[in-house]
């Protein structure tokens, strides 16, 4: 196995009963393979097609009745938010690493309230699975805090807390993000299903005047310096709301999503909308989604939004279609456009092809 990590994880959790758990009632192992043809159009390079495959594995153990572990494993070139694997490179083999590593802890004394610590998925909420500010893929590292207060028996607030860790540094301070938010949830069973507003408070430090993260070459559409360092600071204050229809047969959801870059000058702002039609939930089910974005160059930190519109560049603005069908038991196929502006001139045009088969 080309990972010794992927081994060592694999055999702890398969010899799960020497750390006391039973793997049929406390072991849950899920999975997922992506198989997709991607054409891409731009206006600065040739027509490119792309074959390229994306595979995950989960494993969630139950340690007591207030404690999880969970780890995750994903394909992928390395890096912050890439999975996919292009078919190239003379059928060498392909990397498949640690994706996430992190304990949730749910204490009995305080009903509502999640910790977790480690590697871990996001626990802010997104209308609309909004990647405007981060992708879904980014694994935030550190410490997170969710709370959710039931206020009467239609309507909950829900708090987050967060301290992530991003560039730690032995000859100069490290780099962090505060993420605070508030959401306020209402369900008043009737035919609006559900209603949030809320916001929240990306308080990164320590970025402006420092290197670009993680690849101190590429800036992914942000502003540098003459020293080709991050030439504003980031504090984002972001603003949410989703309405959930379900007034007939088809359940329509609407969301929206604006971010506020309060420390940069200029170029600050972005925002996202859109509307889901339908939801997938059984074998023939199908929806379709359309999505808007725009994004000025320092809105948000370019490494880590939406990877695939535009190549995870801010200073872009376009659209999104996407038609999902359930076509048998735990398979989907999609596909989907993007189409939109870079920099004010710059046209560009995707496709994506995908078969998605999980258990």
């Amino acid at each position: 196995m080309r990972n010794p990590l992927i081994a060592v994880a694999i055999l702890l959790l398969t010899t799960a009963p020497s750390f006391g758990l039973d793997i049929s009632d406390k072991l849950k192992i899920g999975g997922e393979f992506r198989y997709r043809h991607e054409i891409i159009d731009r206006d600065d390079a040739v027509t490119q097609h792309r074959h390229r495959i994306r595979g995950k594995l989960f494993f969630d153990a139950v340690v007591n009745n207030q404690t999880n572990l969970i780890i995750h494993f994903t394909t992928g070139p390395g890096g912050i938010q890439e999975t996919n694997q292009t078919l190239d490179e003379g059928f060498s083999t392909k990397n498949f690493d640690l994706d996430a590593a992190f304990v949730r802890l749910a204490p009995s004394g305080v009903p509502g309230m999640i910790i977790q610590g480690g590697k871990m998925l996001s626990n802010l909420v997104r209308p609309g699975n909004s990647e405007l500010i981060w992708d879904t893929k980014i694994r935030p590292e550190g410490l997170a805090l969710n709370y959710k207060a039931k206020l009467n028996d239609k309507s909950n607030l829900l708090w987050a807390g967060n301290f992530y860790w991003i560039e730690e540094r032995s000859d100069d301070e490290d780099s962090y993000v505060f993420t605070p938010q508030l959401v306020w949830e209402l369900n008043p069973g009737t035919a609006v299903n559900r209603l949030i507003l809320g916001g929240s408070y990306f308080f990164y430090d320590n970025i402006k005047g420092r290197s670009p993260f993680w690849d101190a070459e590429l800036s992914y559409g942000n502003t540098l310096d003459a020293d080709d360092n991050y030439a504003a600071d980031f504090e984002l204050v972001e603003i949410l709301a989703a309405l959930d229809i379900n007034s007939g047969k088809i359940p329509l959801n609407f969301f929206f999503d604006y971010v506020n870059n309060t420390a940069a000058d200029s170029l600050n702002t972005g925002w996202s909308g859109g509307v889901q039609v339908n939801k997938l939930d059984k074998k023939g089910s199908w929806q379709v989604i359309y999505k808007y974005r725009t994004a000025e160059a320092d809105a948000v930190i370019g490494l880590f939004t939406d990877s695939q519109f535009r190549d995870a560049l801010p200073n872009t603005d376009g659209h999104e279609f996407s038609l999902w069908w359930t076509a048998m038991d735990n398979v989907v196929l999609a596909a989907t456009t993007q189409a939109g502006e870079y920099a004010g001139h710059e046209d560009f045009w995707k496709l994506k092809l995908d078969f998605i088969a999980k258990f």
